[in-house]
C-alpha cells in the first residue's frame, strides 16, 4: 500500500476563478441564465422589475461551488468599440479534488476538476475550452512543518518586527481558533501590495474545514497535520500579472492551461517576491546630532543589532578595556558601558517597529522556518 505524503516546501495552486466563454458552453440548468425577481410570500406577489441571473451555490461534503453569469467589457478591435462578453464564471479549489486535495491544482489533477463539474449538470463545455479559459485571483500556498504553535506564533511576531514602511498592512490573525499573519487583506490588495498569509493548517482544517477535513483526509493524513502551517500569496488580476512579467517572476499567462505550465521555481519565487515586497531590506535608525566618534558607534551597533547581537553582547565589549591602572581601567568601562546604554536608548525611541532590536528572541528553529523565503540575514535554502 502506497502512503501519500502532504508536499513540503513545494509550491502548489490552491485556488483560482475560472472564465469560460458562455458561447462555448451548453446550459443544463436554466437556473444560471434566467433573470430573478422578488417574491413577497406573505403578500403572494413579486416586484415587476427582472434581476441579473443570481449566483448558483452549491454545498457538498464541506466543498463550495459558486458557478455564475457573467458580462465583462472587452475591446474589440473590429467595430473598434467596447462590447459586453459572457462567460461562465467558476470558483475553483484544491477541494474539489477530495482525497487528492494535498496534490493541489495541477496537469494531473486538474481532469478531475472538470470531471466535477461536468458531473454537475449545471452547463457542459469540452475539455480543450475549460483549459484554455481565462484565470483570475490564483492562490498559490507553500506547506511547512513547525515543532509547535507556541513556536509558530514567535516566528510569526519575528517575521512582523521585519516589515517595512508597510507596516499598516499587516497584522496578526485575532482569531482564537487559529494563529496567523495576514499582509493586506484580499479585496483590497494591490500589485505592489498583495495579499499573503501565513496560518496554522491544522487548526484551519479542524475548525473552518472540519466536515471536508474528516470527510476526505482524517483517515489518511491525520497523522501529517499535526504540526503544519501553510503560506498563502495570490496573484488577483491582469495588473498583478504584468508587474509580475516585469519583474521576471513569473512568465506570461492568461489561461488555465498556461498558468499549469508555469514551472514550480517561479511559483517560488512568486512566493518570496510577495513576502518581500512587505519586507525592510536594511532598516536604520538616523542619528540625531552626534559627534562624528558617537557616529561610527551608533551605525556600528545596528550592524550588530541586525545580526542578532544583544545589548549584553555589547556591554561586553566595555569588560575588555585595560587602562594603566584599576581605577583608570574601572573609570573607563563605566564610560564606555554607559554610552553604549544611551545610544541603545536612542535606536529604542527611535525604531517604532522593532526593526533594529527585534523583540522576539531569534532562534535557530524559526531562521529554518524563515530561510526559505530568501528573506534578508537568512539566506535561502530553496531546492527547487
Amino acid at each position: 500500500m502506497n502512503v501519500r505524503i502532504i508536499p513540503i516546501n513545494t509550491p502548489l495552486i490552491d485556488s483560482l476563478s475560472l472564465k469560460i466563454p458562455f458561447l462555448d458552453c451548453d446550459i443544463i440548468d436554466l437556473r444560471i441564465t434566467s433573470l430573478t425577481s422578488t417574491y413577497y410570500e406573505s403578500l403572494e406577489a413579486h416586484d415587476e422589475d427582472l434581476n441579473p441571473p443570481k449566483p448558483l451555490l452549491i454545498k457538498n461534503n464541506g466543498i463550495s461551488i459558486r458557478i455564475q453569469l457573467i458580462s465583462i467589457p472587452e475591446y474589440n478591435r473590429i467595430s473598434n468599440t467596447s462590447e459586453n462578453v459572457q462567460y461562465i464564471s467558476l470558483t475553483i479549489s484544491s477541494k474539489l479534488l477530495c482525497e487528492n486535495y494535498f496534490e493541489g491544482i495541477n496537469s494531473k489533477t486538474i481532469e478531475q476538476i472538470y470531471n466535477y463539474f461536468m458531473s454537475l449538470e449545471v452547463f457542459q463545455c469540452s475539455y480543450e475550452t475549460f483549459l484554455n479559459s481565462k484565470v483570475s485571483d490564483i492562490d498559490i500556498c507553500l506547506n511547512r512543518y513547525i515543532d509547535t504553535p507556541l513556536l509558530f506564533s514567535n516566528t510569526l511576531d519575528n517575521l512582523l518586527t521585519q516589515v517595512g514602511t508597510k507596516r499598516k498592512f499587516v497584522y496578526k490573525t485575532s482569531e482564537v481558533e487559529n494563529i496567523g499573519l495576514s499582509f493586506n487583506e484580499r479585496r483590497r490588495a494591490k500589485p505592489s501590495t498583495p495579499f499573503i498569509k501565513f496560518y496554522h493548517k491544522y487548526f484551519e482544517l479542524i475548525t473552518h474545514s472540519a466536515e471536508f477535513y474528516n470527510t476526505y483526509l482524517f483517515k489518511e493524513f491525520a497523522h501529517q497535520v499535526q504540526n503544519l502551517t501553510r503560506c498563502e500569496a495570490t496573484i488577483r488580476n491582469y495588473a498583478h500579472r504584468k508587474r509580475l512579467e516585469k519583474y521576471g517572476i513569473l512568465s506570461k499567462f492568461n489561461t488555465l492551461n498556461e498558468l499549469l505550465n508555469i514551472p514550480k521555481n517561479e511559483l517560488f519565487k512568486f512566493i518570496c517576491f510577495s513576502l518581500n515586497s512587505y519586507i525592510e531590506e536594511k532598516p536604520r535608525v538616523k542619528s540625531p546630532n552626534l559627534s562624528p566618534l558617537e557616529h561610527i558607534i551608533f551605525e556600528l551597533m545596528q550592524n550588530c543589532y541586525n545580526k542578532e547581537y544583544t545589548l549584553n553582547d555589547l556591554l561586553s565589549i566595555a569588560d575588555t578595556f585595560k587602562g594603566n591602572s584599576k581605577a583608570v581601567t574601572d573609570v573607563s568601562r563605566t564610560r564606555i558601558r554607559n554610552k553604549i546604554k544611551e545610544l541603545d536608548n536612542i535606536i529604542l525611541k527611535n525604531d517604532v517597529y522593532g526593526h533594529i532590536k527585534k523583540q522576539v528572541l531569534k532562534n535557530d528553529k524559526i531562521s529554518d522556518y524563515l530561510s526559505i523565503f530568501n528573506l534578508q540575514g537568512y539566506g535561502t535554502k530553496a531546492d527547487l
